[in-house]
């Protein structure tokens, strides 16, 4: 009866963690045979929250900023390695 008058406890965000999923993998010419030096990249972010009643929850990050930025620092330390700078 408290918490239908608004008077129970509501969970909070306790901590979160972000998960990031990286797959690398051969980049293929048209005739199907991988392209020798190139690749193909696929990440996603994830963000997981605890609640400070014990439940999680997790949400896929789609932010558009979040992936250029991770994708140009990725090709620029490609091309830093590549070139021994």
């Amino acid at each position: 009866m408290v918490a239908l008058l608004g008077g129970g406890v509501t969970a909070t965000s306790k901590d979160q963690t972000i998960r990031v999923a990286l797959v690398v993998r051969p980049a293929n010419d048209g005739n199907g045979k991988a392209r020798e030096g190139s690749h193909l990249v696929r990440v996603t972010f994830q963000r997981v929250v605890r609640r400070t009643d014990g439940s999680t929850y997790a949400e896929t990050l789609k932010s558009e900023e979040l992936y250029r930025d991770f994708y140009e620092r990725l090709s620029k330390s490609v091309f830093l390695e590549a070139h021994k700078i």
